[in-house]
């Protein structure tokens, strides 16, 4: 029974954790894009990393 209820606490913690987490990723990558873009040398992997 501990271990049901265990399983069953870090499962809905995990999911808590990513509905958290997947918009601060995703605005990193976002941003990262953008500043890649706007740098000399980085602008040719824009195109190569979004596709």
């Amino acid at each position: 029974m501990r271990l049901t209820l265990l399983l069953r606490l870090l499962r809905e913690v995990s999911g808590l954790r990513l509905a958290l987490l997947a918009p601060v990723l995703l605005a990193a990558v976002g941003r990262g894009l953008v500043l890649a873009g706007t740098h000399p040398a980085g602008q040719w992997a824009v195109p190569f990393l979004t596709f």
